[in-house]
């Protein structure tokens, strides 16, 4: 997941207490891969208790993807912001879609919508790249009032998006509020972070 480690680990010579540190970041995602493992694992056995696991996992993905993405931008501005985003995430995941293309013969059509994340095999590639858009737009012609903008497209995904992805409207969103106001999230702990990760 792409979520902004060039600024975290540098932020880190600075303040290695910095609850959203690379180290603490790291542990968040080890745990958010667990989670999804572990939901997944227990979808294979034909059960759904589970399930929140799943849920919990992306949300924590999606909250540090948000959180450090805006951090970036505060270092970096908007250069080479699409140029990032496709050689870490998109890139790879275009390799993984053509090989199965090859292999399997997929018809062009679904293939192109496929890798244009419009209608993707993976969910969270297209949601990602929702708000990787949003998230451009509102911060190049309207900064000021960004968060507005990325609320307002979370409402709508709750009307407009089905399953989980409506439920992680708002996770992205956190994060971003998150680095907003990382004056005050210097004097909060681990454990606080974690569970606003968990309530988006």
């Amino acid at each position: 997941m792409d979520i902004g480690n060039s600024f975290i680990k540098q932020h880190d010579k600075y303040n290695s207490n910095f609850v959203l540190s690379f180290e603490n970041t790291e542990c968040l995602r080890g745990i958010a891969i667990l989670l999804v493992i572990i939901q997944h694992i227990s979808g294979g056995f034909g059960t759904n208790l589970l399930t929140p696991c799943g849920g919990t996992g992306v949300a924590i993905f999606l909250f540090i993807s948000g959180f450090g993405l805006n951090e970036s931008y505060k270092i970096n501005g908007l250069k080479g912001f699409w140029i990032k985003k496709i050689l870490r995430v998109f890139l790879p995941y275009f390799i993984l879609e053509f090989i199965f293309f090859v292999i399997y013969t997929i018809d062009i059509k679904s293939f192109l919508l496929d890798i244009s994340g419009i209608n993707t095999s993976y969910w969270y590639v297209g949601f990602i790249l929702k708000w990787y858009v949003i998230y451009y737009f509102s911060i190049k012609f309207m900064p000021k009032y960004s968060s507005l903008i990325l609320l307002f497209f979370g409402i709508i995904m709750i009307f407009m998006l089905p399953g989980i992805q409506a439920e992680q409207s708002f996770s992205f969103l956190c994060g971003v509020i998150a680095s907003n106001n990382i004056q005050i999230l210097k004097k909060k702990s681990l454990k606080t972070i974690f569970q606003i990760a968990i309530i988006s």
